[in-house]
């Protein structure tokens, strides 16, 4: 990735992977089905957002991509989708990026913040997922090329937890945390007031990336 690079970014959400990434790039065509998901996402010069159901609808951007960037979402990709987009929209040197981060489960507050989040996740049932990509990938002719892994500790802050508890809730479940939300913030609030210092939360966290070639 160099500064003048094109991105598409497939089921951006709230824009978390595209906003990290525009530092570092030219442009990112950011692109999720969620309507209220676009919403949260910060607006920035270089990013366009665009509202299309990559698995139902040819999206085309206005330019062939050096790069498409997936974040925590491959699962939601079928992989004739993910063919067709590549064939439309990545160049012919193009690589596909498959990244996501890990939380460390240790830190004395997480156990609290899993048990008021989980009433709002699901949506996959109890089918395993693949998140590195790998088996979509290879069925439509890409394999490893490189892979990156970062590990370090972060500190957060409440109002973060919340925003992320709703960038990572889908369907049905986001609708209900939405009508939810003042309650469910003071809920965060109450019982992770207790466990800050200084302001914040700490907690180890691992971000990797696979880089796919065809």
């Amino acid at each position: 990735m160099t500064a003048e690079s094109t991105l598409l970014d497939l089921c951006c959400g709230s824009g978390e992977v595209a906003t990290g990434c525009i530092r570092h790039c030219g442009h990112i065509y950011a692109v999720d089905g969620s309507a209220e998901m676009l919403a949260q996402a910060p607006r920035a010069e270089r990013i366009d957002y665009i509202q299309a159901d990559v698995n139902d609808e040819a999206y085309k951007a206005p330019e062939l991509v050096d790069h498409i960037i997936i974040g925590r979402a491959i699962h939601w990709v079928e992989a004739d989708s993910l063919a067709r987009l590549a064939r439309a929209n990545l160049k012919e040197d193009g690589r596909i990026i498959i990244c996501s981060t890990c939380w460390g489960t240790e830190a004395a507050w997480f156990a609290d913040y899993q048990r008021l989040t989980t009433p709002y996740k699901g949506g996959l049932g109890q089918r395993q997922i693949d998140t590195t990509g790998a088996g979509t990938l290879a069925s439509i002719g890409f394999s490893a090329e490189d892979q990156l892994r970062v590990g370090r500790r972060l500190l957060v802050d409440i109002d973060y937890l919340i925003g992320h508890a709703m960038a990572t809730t889908y369907g049905d479940r986001q609708i209900a945390l939405a009508n939810d939300f003042d309650n469910f913030s003071q809920r965060m609030r109450t019982t992770l007031s207790p466990h800050l210092v200084d302001g914040r939360l700490a907690m180890d966290v691992t971000s990797w990336a696979i880089v796919y070639c065809r």
